[in-house]
C-alpha cells in the first residue's frame, strides 16, 4: 500500500470526529470574524510558538505507535494483514483495510504535525515583509489561522488516538483474561 492510500484512510478517520468538526467551525467563525469585522483574534499571536509543540507532538505520535505495535503481537498483526488481503476487493466490506486503518491514523496525524512544524518555521523564519509592505495583512492572518487550526486538529486527533490504543490495551488484557479462565 502507498503512503497517500495510508494517509487518506488516516484523514477519513480523523475528519468523522466531533472535535475536527468543534475546530473547523471555530476556525469558521475567527475567519468571518477578521473579514466581517476587522478583528483579529490571533494578532499578538506569534506563529513560532507552535513549532515547538508540534515536534513535541510528532515525538508523542512515535511513541504510541510504538504503543500500539507492542499490544499487537505479530500473530495479531499477521491475522490483521492476511484478513485485509482476503476483503480488500469486497466493496461491502467496511473492515476491508483492518490491517492499514491500524496504522493510518498515526501516519495521518504525523503529518499534520509536520505540516504545522513547517509552517510555523516558515512563519518564524519568514516575517512576513512582503505582505506588510503590500498591505496584504489578510495573508498573515489566515497563515495563522491555518496553522493554529492544524495543530488544534492534531491535538485533537492525537487525544482521540491515545484514548483509541488505551481502550485497545484493555480490550487485549480482557481477551487474554478470559482466554486463560476458558481454558482452565
Amino acid at each position: 500500500m502507498r503512503l497517500s492510500k495510508l494517509l487518506k484512510l488516516g484523514g477519513r478517520s480523523t475528519w468523522k470526529t466531533p472535535a475536527s468538526k468543534i475546530t473547523l467551525i471555530i476556525f469558521v467563525i475567527a475567519v468571518m470574524t477578521y473579514i466581517f469585522s476587522g478583528v483579529n483574534l490571533l494578532s499578538d499571536f506569534s506563529i513560532m510558538s507552535l513549532f515547538s509543540g508540534s515536534i513535541s507532538g510528532m515525538t508523542f505520535t512515535l511513541t504510541l505507535l510504538t504503543a500500539i505495535v507492542s499490544i499487537l503481537d505479530n500473530g495479531d498483526m499477521e491475522k490483521l494483514y492476511v484478513y485485509t488481503e482476503k476483503n480488500k476487493d469486497d466493496k461491502n466490506n467496511k473492515d476491508r483495510y483492518v490491517f492499514y486503518n491500524t496504522f493510518a491514523p498515526y501516519a495521518w496525524i504525523s503529518l499534520l504535525f509536520c505540516i504545522s512544524s513547517l509552517l510555523s518555521l516558515i512563519g518564524g523564519v519568514f516575517n512576513f515583509q512582503v505582505f506588510k509592505l503590500l498591505k496584504l495583512y489578510w495573508v498573515i492572518v489566515i497563515f495563522k489561522y491555518v496553522d493554529v487550526a492544524l495543530t488544534a486538529l492534531a491535538i485533537w486527533s492525537l487525544f482521540d488516538l491515545v484514548i483509541d490504543t488505551i481502550i485497545s490495551r484493555m480490550n487485549k488484557i480482557k481477551r487474554n483474561k478470559k482466554k486463560k479462565i476458558s481454558s482452565q
